[in-house]
């Protein structure tokens, strides 16, 4: 679940250089990857373990 972004986070990172907004957006999206391919492989063994 994404909490909702606070104010001074924002403000933190428009603030950021260009650069670093890419770089922190490029890292939030492989955790959300990461994330998501975790919990299809989490899903798949539970499903082999119940046929």
């Amino acid at each position: 679940m994404v909490e909702p972004l606070k104010n001074e986070c924002v403000t933190h990172f428009l603030n950021m250089p260009s650069n670093e907004q890419l770089l922190f957006i490029l890292n939030q999206k492989i955790d959300q990857h990461l994330q998501d391919k975790y919990q299809l492989a989490k899903e798949d063994s539970s499903r082999r373990l119940n046929t």
